[in-house]
């Protein structure tokens, strides 16, 4: 029988995995230092000048955001002027991460990731609010290109500094592009904009030797067929509003899909256990077959979060059998 990493390294690389295991007992990692505040206090600032609110106590489940009416630069325009890039280097990023890692019981027994948060897109947001950051592709698109490419830049030297550091399995990238129903763009304004981003992000990794994992919460159907071509190993949290069986049918061959939860329906302190139980089999019957699945989501609830993992390490031991 394999282990629970011998499992999940499978399903990453497109071999069949034994079986199903619960992601929280199978992967482990750090997240990148700078890209978000977790201090203290219920409000503060990241490397980069924005300013963060912790949405309750615990920032891993409960989340933050930028501060509401919070803006740290004005126009898109200015932005070589304004914004000034976080020296990784400066703030000895590897030497933090090891001391993350460090804290890590036996590593070796997990699938290791370091998650860095805030891609292109989301630090382009982040800095000049969500309305303006939509505006600027129509109002300086060249300004658009050269923070993008800026910001790719920076992500390339931040994933040296952590392969160095802690020479992780996976490298767990974080772009948001897509609320629950929509891309926030059209799929051709994606492809020009941020598409040659993925593209360098994703080579770059490969050439590390690493697994290409991304995040992105939202709806992204219509770009999928893009992330195959690009290269990416594994996606998630693909939400239920993206079309799940024509995504498995078309390309669960081809890119690992983490996902497929109801989460809007059981992530929620009320919900019944047996209902969260009968989502994550819901979900494995649909989707494990062929392989490539590993069931997923965000969660804000830690009942909920210790049930549905519970199932899935139950369910997932014989799906395959």
């Amino acid at each position: 029988m394999q282990t629970y990493r011998e499992a999940l390294l499978a399903a990453y690389r497109g071999e069949m995995p034994e079986f199903i295991p619960p992601k929280t007992k199978a992967s482990i990692g750090v997240v990148f230092p700078g890209e978000r505040y977790f201090g203290p206090d219920p409000e503060g600032y990241d490397a980069w000048g924005v300013r963060w609110t912790r949405l309750g106590p615990d920032p891993g489940l409960d989340g933050s955001m930028v501060t509401p009416g919070y803006q740290a630069l004005e126009d898109i325009s200015s932005w070589r002027e304004q914004v000034t890039f976080p020296d990784p280097e400066a703030m000895h990023a590897g030497d933090i991460l090891k001391q993350m890692w460090a804290s890590i019981d036996h590593p070796q027994d997990y699938v290791t990731h370091v998650l860095f948060l805030s891609g292109a897109w989301e630090r382009m947001n982040q800095l000049l609010g969500m309305e303006d950051a939509l505006c600027a592709f129509y109002d300086d698109p060249e300004a658009v290109h050269g923070f993008l490419h800026a910001m790719c830049e920076y992500k390339l030297k931040c994933i040296d500094i952590a392969c160095e550091a802690v020479d992780p399995d996976v490298i767990h990238m974080h772009d948001d592009w897509g609320s629950s129903a929509n891309l926030f763009f059209s799929p051709d304004m994606w492809r020009e904009f941020i598409k040659p981003v993925e593209q360098r992000i994703c080579d770059h990794i490969h050439s590390k030797g690493k697994i290409y994992e991304h995040h992105s919460c939202g709806y992204i159907t219509t770009i999928i067929p893009d992330l195959v071509e690009i290269g990416i190993d594994a996606v998630n949290p693909l939400n239920i509003s993206n079309d799940m069986a024509w995504i498995k049918r078309e390309y669960g061959d081809k890119i690992t899909l983490m996902g497929g939860i109801d989460n809007q329906r059981i992530d929620r302190a009320d919900t019944p256990e047996e209902e969260i139980r009968a989502e994550v089999r819901r979900a494995m019957d649909a989707y494990a077959p062929g392989g490539r699945y590993v069931p997923e989501f965000i969660f804000t609830n830690a009942r909920v979060r210790d049930i549905f993992m519970d199932e899935v390490e139950r369910y997932g031991r014989d799906i395959y059998k």
